[in-house]
């Protein structure tokens, strides 16, 4: 049995090192697995995409083009949006798919597989939902659009995505494809909104290894600057990621400022919020403490000694499908703060290794901040000794390997 994974990129993103992680743990549990990028990172084995130059040309130039032209058309509301329809995968040539392999789609957006490449795949198809996307139009979470919303762009904006939609259906109906769920509340989501079949969605979370993501007092990987501030005593540093930039509204960067602007309890020159995301000029001058960005890490090493010189991770996400970087910092004994109703809400347990805000509420948002200050430090490690089972990459590999194999047995064609 061969697996091919396909995703945009092998490490930049949380879908991207998510995949990753699922493809090394299947390699370690004997599986003939290969993933398929667009950007390659990593010299890892079986992690293939296109020698030929023209392919990476195309597969470099058609998203580009395609989100110029989009961002033309819909403005502020083409962010977090796909069309879909267009395939620059470059490593599609390498191989002859057979009607026995197994296709798993994790993040193929940026045009690297469109929706009719998809339906020309022999097989069966697994889709892990790293976000909401295949379910949606063109929206890869559901979106309320605020302000004014009869202006062209909304108009225009609402139009494709209903085309996106019926466009999209052949993949909610479909038999052939197996959806899986990475977390409890992506499943109750999709249950809710009746969006596939219940029998044809699985619950399998990612693989997180405790191994990896366990604390440390070595941090040479880290800039100066940050070093310098955590060697001042009074200072708590409260950690914020979101790879997408500050602008990205799901996020909820503006929640966290509106968040430390209602502190009470504590002098705000005692806090730096340390801001791996965007550039500074996306970040709002009015962040009412001292703020440090750092550029990308794409090193697991350097994420761990980040995870371990911070005080709390702050995530007021209005939506994530797993939280892969609360679930890291959580192994590292970091306290996270985040909203309920997202996929974090199955890995904190409320006031013992985080704190769970009521969905968009500030103020409780920045008590749930002050909690995770005074708790940093004294986080009881028993839910890391109960999830490093659940999450470690044999018991994953082993639940998509069950699956591949019902599949199989199943016989599902198109």
């Amino acid at each position: 049995m061969r697996v091919f994974h396909f995703c945009q990129s092998d490490f930049s993103g949380g879908a991207a090192r998510a995949s990753f992680a699922i493809h090394a743990a299947l390699l370690d549990a004997g599986v003939e697995s290969y993933l398929i990028v667009n950007e390659r990172s990593s010299g890892q084995r079986n992690v293939l995409r296109s020698d030929s130059v023209w392919c990476n040309f195309t597969a470099f130039i058609v998203p580009r083009v395609v989100r110029r032209f989009t961002r033309l058309l819909l403005g502020g509301l083409a962010e977090d949006f796909s069309v879909g329809l267009f395939s620059s995968g470059s490593g599609l040539g390498k191989f002859e798919f057979r009607s026995d392999d197994i296709i798993h789609l994790h993040w193929v957006n940026l045009e690297m597989l469109g929706i009719s490449k998809i339906k020309s795949f022999p097989g069966n198809i697994v889709w892990t939902l790293h976000d909401l996307w295949p379910l949606l139009g063109g929206s890869h979470y559901p979106r309320v659009i605020s302000g004014d919303t009869r202006g062209f762009r909304v108009l225009v904006y609402k139009c494709i995505d209903k085309w996106l939609f019926r466009k999209k259906s052949w993949l909610r109906e479909s038999k052939s494809i197996s959806w899986v769920a990475p977390s409890s509340w992506v499943k109750r989501w999709v249950s809710d909104h009746r969006s596939i079949s219940p029998s044809n969605l699985s619950l399998i979370p990612l693989p997180v290894s405790s191994s990896t993501w366990k604390r440390t007092c070595c941090f040479d990987l880290l800039p100066v600057c940050l070093l310098r501030k955590s060697r001042d005593p009074l200072k708590r540093l409260i950690l914020f990621c979101a790879p997408g930039g500050t602008r990205d509204e799901r996020k909820g960067f503006g929640d966290l400022l509106d968040a430390l602007s209602l502190f009470k309890g504590r002098d705000l020159s005692s806090i730096c919020l340390i801001i791996l995301a965007g550039d500074e000029s996306t970040i709002h001058k009015n962040v009412p403490c001292s703020w440090l960005r750092l550029p990308p890490i794409n090193n697991d090493k350097a994420m761990v000694q980040l995870y371990s010189i911070c005080d709390v991770l702050a995530m007021p996400s209005k939506f994530e499908t797993f939280g892969l970087v609360a679930c890291e910092a959580m192994f590292v004994g970091l306290p996270v703060v985040s909203y309920r109703n997202t996929g974090v809400s199955d890995l904190v347990v409320h006031r013992k290794n985080g704190y769970l805000a009521q969905s968009s509420n500030i103020k409780d948002f920045s008590v749930g901040i002050e909690w995770c200050l005074k708790a940093a430090g004294t986080i009881d490690q028993a839910w890391r000794y109960e999830k490093s089972k659940e999450f470690s990459a044999s018991n994953v590999a082993a639940m998509y390997i069950d699956l591949y194999e019902t599949l199989h047995m199943r016989g599902c064609g198109k």
